[in-house]
């Protein structure tokens, strides 16, 4: 008869997930791995195949548990209240308390030694998901008239995205969640005040062109 588990793989996949959180990848042994889940080093590779394996699971289900926060903003109806929301839902799960500091995204494997390359690919491709959903949520958001028309969309993109990067960053240093909706305020006056005036100036030059247009007309009728 076969020995039953005793354990179960959810759980051990979320403990795994928050001990990559901790420390990286590379920061991550086999036997932090055993220590933390509770199980040999047979049973991880038994049931989840390799460190590897494991670490490209733990990104996804972090992903899936940790980062909803973000495909929930995309859908508020304003973009005002879209970045508003997405940068609030990391300052809560970077600064959580249950959880680690920081974000697996962000810190999880950006820094590999050349083998272990397709480690950070997995965590780049993810951050380029979200950055490339973002922009489209954003271009919406101009076509709707929110943005000026030229406004780059995906540098916007690139720069809410950076911003989470950095507040990640910030709390796994220890910034508390004052400190770091301080720099939410700025950021959310910065990109909306610009996109604002950019905006108004592009609609006064549309409203000067109609008048110019409309006189130019009234003098050719006459």
């Amino acid at each position: 008869m076969a020995r039953q588990r005793q354990f179960d793989p959810d759980d051990a996949l979320d403990i795994a997930t928050r001990a990559f959180w901790l420390t990286g990848y590379e920061g991550t042994s086999i036997a932090d791995l055993e220590a933390a889940m509770g199980i040999s080093k047979p049973s991880i590779y038994r049931v989840f195949g390799s460190k590897e394996q494991l670490f490209r699971l733990a990104v996804d289900h972090f992903v899936e548990r940790y980062a909803g926060f973000f495909f929930k903003a995309l859908d508020e109806i304003t973009v005002a209240e879209v970045v508003r929301d997405l940068i609030d839902g990391m300052i809560r799960s970077v600064t959580a308390g249950d959880t680690p500091p920081g974000s697996l995204l962000a810190q999880g494997a950006m820094a590999c030694a050349r083998e272990n390359e397709e480690m950070r690919v997995h965590v780049l491709c993810w951050r380029r998901k979200f950055e490339q959903l973002l922009a489209q949520r954003l271009a919406r958001a101009r076509d709707e008239g929110e943005f000026a028309r030229e406004t780059d969309c995906r540098a916007v993109a690139r720069y809410v995205t950076a911003l989470c990067d950095g507040i990640a960053l910030q709390a796994k240093s220890g910034a508390a969640r004052p400190a770091l909706r301080g720099i939410r305020d700025i950021a959310l006056a910065g990109i909306f005040g610009a996109c604002d005036a950019a905006a108004t100036e592009h609609g006064a030059a549309e409203t000067a062109a109609g008048v110019g247009a409309r006189c130019c007309d009234g003098q050719a009728k006459k």
